[in-house]
């Protein structure tokens, strides 16, 4: 339920924050660590005890279908939430309101029942991009950062977008009204095209504030977008979860890319 794959991502995600600060770690920084992965954990777990309904369609090997004991994780997700909120108080103000704030996002994601077309994948994009917006607050404001935390939003959005596409059963039992089931498949996918285009034009802009031009060229230029047309096609054949993989590979990818080009 505590998605490890996802939480290793945040926790590169700080990683390379800091590493794009080009300042060294601080004991705070590790408590900030800490807490965004106990927050992060206990979001995936109160998503899980929400989309229980679902998840019984769209993904029967998740624990609690599987026949995970609810209260087991209701226990869980107090442990882990309480875990965040202590770590949360040892930080500065500001970091304090941002872990706030987005818990209360990711709070207000698994409670909407009808989820949205939008509200629920930019709250999910936002999430998973805080970390260098916690950075950004800790360290100051750097080109690189912006565009670290630009990536990492427009990225986990497309990715969000298709896992709705491959929910669509499942959200649709449950009365949702995500993107795919309001707008349709072909306005979707549109959606998808233009998020695509405005990366693809970020990705240009980023060059002009990076040092190894050459790395940055290949890996996210070249790479990245590569991904994202990739995934798209995929969309468009209808091999969702293909596409929502290879989005991961991008985000992947575009970390690796932007810690190499510094």
């Amino acid at each position: 339920m505590i998605r490890p794959l996802n939480l290793g991502i945040i926790f590169l995600s700080f990683l390379l924050a800091f590493h794009l600060a080009e300042r060294p770690l601080l004991n705070r920084d590790f408590i900030l660590i800490a807490a965004w992965l106990f927050l992060a954990a206990a979001g995936y777990v109160f998503n899980d005890i929400s989309d229980k309904e679902a998840d019984q369609v769209n993904r029967p090997g998740r624990p609690l279908p599987g026949g995970f004991p609810p209260r087991e994780a209701m226990r869980l997700l107090i442990i882990l939430a309480s875990g965040a909120l202590l770590l949360a108080l040892f930080l500065p103000f500001p970091l304090l309101l941002l872990t706030l704030l987005v818990g209360s996002l990711l709070y207000l994601y698994s409670r909407l029942p009808a989820k949205g077309p939008f509200l629920g994948n930019v709250a999910v994009a936002l999430a998973t991009a805080s970390p260098f917006l916690s950075v950004i607050l800790s360290r100051g404001y750097t080109p690189l950062l912006g565009l670290a935390f630009l990536f990492s939003f427009i990225i986990i959005w497309m990715r969000e977008i298709a896992k709705d596409f491959e929910d669509m059963d499942g959200d649709r039992r449950a009365g949702r009204r995500t993107l795919p089931l309001t707008a349709g498949r072909k306005r979707g996918l549109l959606v998808l095209w233009v998020l695509t285009f405005i990366l693809a034009g970020f990705t240009m802009w980023g060059s002009l504030t990076v040092r190894e031009t050459g790395v940055y060229a290949l890996m996210i230029m070249g790479g990245v977008n590569l991904c994202n047309t990739g995934a798209l096609i995929s969309m468009r054949r209808g091999l969702y979860r293909r596409a929502s993989l290879v989005y991961k590979l991008s985000i992947l990818m575009g970390m690796g890319g932007l810690w190499l080009s510094v």
